[in-house]
């Protein structure tokens, strides 16, 4: 090899092992992606025949829970623990559908058996004395779902305690005490424990807990419900401190609700819909929520469109609405297990900015509540992208294909529909790992998937590495004319080695 290949090699290689650290310059939104917060469960909604009177069809399902083109990619299903077991089997066919295929299917109990209740005011409560009776009364609920093929992720022992009158009510107080000296006894199977979920995010619920180490532990999920707030709500609703400072690492989850209005109007109306999307900008970075839930999946309200409330519409499958549209910006990028990064988080007028990354993507999503177009500029520093996909949501479209934005040391800027969602994808971001030895190497074996370059820095293409094969060998069986020095890099960019191949 002569000394301009040599050069061109070295090159290359150190390419393989180093961040590009672009220019920064002035922008409406700066990425800080190593200033890290809470990891992304996901995103989904509740289904209950017992109400509603219909379960989901295969249809639905699809459309749902998959994520591929005209699918939403929701990761979480809610259903309701009855207070009567003889109803307990009606919504197995919707929660086994999604259990097989990976989704988090999660309980809330809303009233204890007749024999477990006590009067409360005008209404009830859960028996303090017959707590141990609950507790089998829940746990016999998941083994029955758990007997018939679904292990549930989760379990929440109360729906709204602070709206009584249709179900069980519970002070703060007592929801501290159970959630303190009973949750631990509801972790059958690995099963995790959710609080119990206030009607409109009465922090009452959650001060008790946070400020008692021995209560946190004993707990796994934090929930509560939106209802009462709205678009006029200040941030000072979402922005929960208590929970900032001594959360930890507990997940908190919203896990109900249906924005202002839109129950009455529909899920496609525009732009009241639009409120969604700025209420899940704020649950996430505001309030550092892990998971958003709908009310019913398939409702004239839901993110499955249907045009009445009733088992005669339920019938046909379920449309994408716009409400189901503005999840879709989320859920279908901002996948479980994303974390997310520090961005400035409100621009210009009525423009906020979440971002979050995982493995090598990094996805930005942007809300422009504004009835005009806005052009805003993003600065991202290391991003290694060149360009981003751009995926928009608006009163003319619906999770639709914008084309892409190009990238320059991370800087790039675009133009915002009005009043609209809009989604930025990057790939190849991860952090490059060396995993190699100088000269050649002829047996290294991490499985994947690698890019193969020329000295020239030209790709000639992919190769497939299995347990059983090597990155040399792949390379020989694809390219079988090609000789000399090349260099590979794993398409997640968590390893990169050169290697000879002899003529």
């Amino acid at each position: 090899m002569n000394r301009n290949e040599t050069a061109v090699a070295l090159a290359l290689l150190i390419s393989c092992t180093l961040l590009l650290h672009g220019k920064v310059r002035a922008a409406d939104v700066t990425v800080n992606l190593n200033t890290t917060y809470q990891t992304i469960d996901g995103f989904g909604g509740m289904q209950d025949r017992g109400w509603t009177g219909y379960n989901l069809l295969p249809a639905d399902h699809n459309t749902l829970f998959s994520n591929g083109p005209n699918q939403l990619g929701f990761s979480i299903l809610r259903i309701r623990i009855n207070e009567n077991k003889n109803f307990w089997s009606i919504d197995l066919p919707d929660a086994k559908e999604a259990a097989s295929r990976g989704i988090k299917v999660f309980a809330t109990s809303w009233s204890a058996p007749t024999n477990l209740r006590v009067a409360s005011g005008s209404s009830y409560k859960v028996d303090p004395s017959k707590y141990q009776g609950y507790v089998d009364h829940l746990n016999g609920f998941a083994k029955h779902m758990k007997d018939n093929g679904v292990n549930l992720y989760a379990l929440g022992f109360q729906n709204e305690p602070d709206w009584c009158g249709e179900w069980s009510c519970g002070s703060t107080t007592e929801m501290y005490n159970f959630a303190k000296n009973w949750g631990p006894k509801l972790r059958t199977n690995g099963i995790k424990v959710i609080t119990a979920e206030s009607f409109n995010f009465n922090k009452g619920y959650y001060d008790p807990i946070l400020n008692d180490a021995t209560a946190l532990a004993n707990v796994d999920i934090l929930g509560t419900h939106f209802y009462g707030t709205s678009k006029k709500s200040s941030d000072a609703t979402f922005d929960y401190t208590l929970f900032k400072q001594k959360g930890g690492t507990k997940p908190f989850w919203m896990t109900e609700v249906y924005t202002e209005d839109v129950n009455n109007k529909g899920s496609n109306t525009w732009p009241l819909c639009l409120d969604v999307a700025y209420e899940m900008h704020r649950a996430l970075a505001l309030s550092n929520m892990s998971a958003y839930v709908w009310w019913y999946l398939k409702r004239n309200y839901g993110p499955l469109h249907i045009t009445a409330n009733n088992t005669s519409a339920a019938a046909s499958a379920g449309t994408i609405s716009k409400v189901g549209a503005l999840m879709g910006q989320y859920s279908k990028y901002v996948r479980p297990g994303a974390i997310r990064v520090d961005a400035t988080r409100k621009v210009q007028s009525d423009v906020y900015t979440s971002a979050f990354k995982k493995a090598d993507s990094v996805v930005l999503v942007v809300v422009n509540m504004a009835s005009a177009a806005k052009t805003v500029s993003f600065s991202i520093p290391n991003l290694k992208s060149t360009s981003g996909l751009k995926i928009v949501t608006s009163g003319t479209k619906s999770l639709a294909d914008a084309g892409t934005v190009a990238v320059s040391s991370g800087n790039f800027s675009a133009t915002l529909d009005a009043q609209s969602t809009t989604t930025f994808i990057f790939s190849g971001n991860a952090t490059p790992v060396i995993n190699h030895t100088p000269g050649s190497i002829m047996s290294v074996r991490p499985e994947g998937v690698y890019r193969i370059f020329e000295l020239s820095g030209r790709m000639i293409g992919e190769v497939s590495v299995t347990r059983e094969s090597t990155v040399n060998a792949a390379v020989r069986k694809t390219f079988p004319n090609a000789t000399g020095l090349y260099l590979a890099r794993s398409l997640d960019g968590s390893s990169c080695v050169n290697i000879t191949i002899q003529p």
